[in-house]
């Protein structure tokens, strides 16, 4: 488990990362000066403290991953061999799914979890795009299960794999493209084509021959090769940059390429408050949802942002919050208002 440490950062010369496992922070206060004084003495001690009852929360966390291996081992399920799935992630399948046999087809098992791609076609132009409908709970115990099998050798990456030798770059196999069309009706009018993809700390294009989004107005497509020999390309990729930066839906994109996580209150994580505030550290970049309840750092839950906006897609309009600001409302139907 990891949490921030206030108490034992204080400690460091020259300071240490804010989230620290208990055994890094262990180590910490293990190594740091001596304490001298009534303060220092005070302060080495609520460190101490803090790292124990890590330390509890640790092997209370342990014991109930054992629980839920020998109650999901209880039903005779074989979830837990799949790469990608923990126990919690099988517990939360079987109890939210049932008999799977209730499905008549897994096309109907992937309508209900959201995995089914929903089709956007427009003319001649066939394309699909991501469901944001469907349980979004399995849906997210799907795609942490697929992340993690992109990183290790297993039948998700192979395919992945396969997507790629058929000629798809990194990202188109992951699907997160643009289209642009300018001056329909004129000769030099033309629709261009892009995919996105993560670059360093933010993001960047790619050319592609593959028409994404129909755009009537825009005027024909575009072949890679076109769209780079055309005048008006330095002009497409400014709109484009202004897109990334002002769109709300690019920004969902933009995080969801960076895999941006963020630390919530197990009280938003386990979706029994709204999220209230919003605050993006200047120091270390991360991220805080929280709700109702008072933080407590020791109890933070770790997950991804663009997983918070699809359970509360009001969050969209603060994903564009900059480094040491914050977000406050006071309820979920209420504006979001900017403060330092």
């Amino acid at each position: 488990m990891t949490c921030g440490y206030p108490p034992i950062l204080e400690l460091i010369p020259g300071g240490a990362k804010k989230f620290l496992t208990r055994g890094q922070a262990s180590y910490l206060l293990r190594t740091a000066p001596a304490p001298v004084g009534i303060l220092a003495q005070t302060r080495h001690q609520l460190a101490r403290e803090l790292i124990d009852e890590l330390a509890m929360i640790d092997t209370k966390i342990r014991a109930a991953d054992k629980r839920l291996r020998q109650l999901v081992t209880a039903t005779g399920s074989s979830l837990a061999e799949l790469n990608g799935i923990g126990p919690s992630g099988a517990a939360r399948l079987i109890g939210d799914i049932g008999n799977i046999a209730r499905f008549a087809t897994a096309a109907h098992f992937a309508s209900w979890n959201g995995t089914a791609p929903i089709e956007a076609s427009s003319g001649d132009q066939k394309r699909h795009r991501l469901s944001r409908a469907g349980n979004r709970r399995i849906n997210r115990v799907l795609h942490i299960m697929a992340v993690v099998q992109l990183r290790h050798d297993t039948p998700g990456r192979a395919y992945y794999q396969r997507r790629l030798a058929e000629g798809k770059t990194t990202m188109e196999a992951l699907r997160p493209r643009l289209s642009i069309g300018i001056g329909a009706g004129n000769p030099g009018g033309g629709t261009f084509h892009a995919i996105v993809f993560a670059n360093e700390d933010g993001h960047a294009f790619s050319l592609t021959d593959e028409p994404f989004e129909r755009v009537p107005q825009g005027g024909r497509d575009l072949t890679a090769a076109q769209a780079r020999a055309h005048e008006d390309l330095p002009f497409v990729w400014w709109v484009t940059d202004h897109v990334m930066q002002h769109d709300r839906r690019a920004w969902w994109m933009r995080h969801w390429l960076l895999g941006t996580t963020c630390i919530q209150t197990p009280e938003v994580f386990e979706r029994h408050e709204p999220v209230l505030l919003v605050s993006h550290d200047a120091d270390d970049g991360i991220w805080q949802l929280i709700g109702a309840s008072d933080a407590d750092g020791s109890a933070g839950k770790v997950g991804h942002l663009h997983h918070a906006v699809d359970e509360d897609p009001s969050l969209i309009d603060v994903l564009d919050l900059p480094p040491g600001r914050s977000a406050v409302r006071a309820g979920v139907e209420e504006p979001w208002s900017s403060r330092l």
